[in-house]
């Protein structure tokens, strides 16, 4: 089954120490053990808040999207 990954980072986050490349490894660890085949470039959105609109956040709209065009089955997030 294809998958895409997506990570969001807000502001806070990263002042903590997150970063997107950390969670972008733990989303594809999941896939692994999933058996998901990870198709494309992750999805991202660096510096939003997860209380903003999903119309508001470009990498998961993007990712939706192509969801919807079918060029993957599942996201892994």
């Amino acid at each position: 089954m294809n998958a895409a990954l997506y990570a969001r980072l807000s502001k806070a986050d990263r002042e903590a120490g997150d970063s997107l490349e950390a969670q972008l490894d733990e989303c594809r660890e999941l896939a692994e053990r999933e058996g998901y085949k990870i198709v494309g470039d992750p999805y991202t959105d660096d510096g939003v808040s997860g209380n903003t609109l999903i119309e508001a956040r470009p990498g998961l709209s993007a990712a939706l999207a192509a969801a919807k065009l079918g060029q993957f089955e599942r996201l892994v997030m």
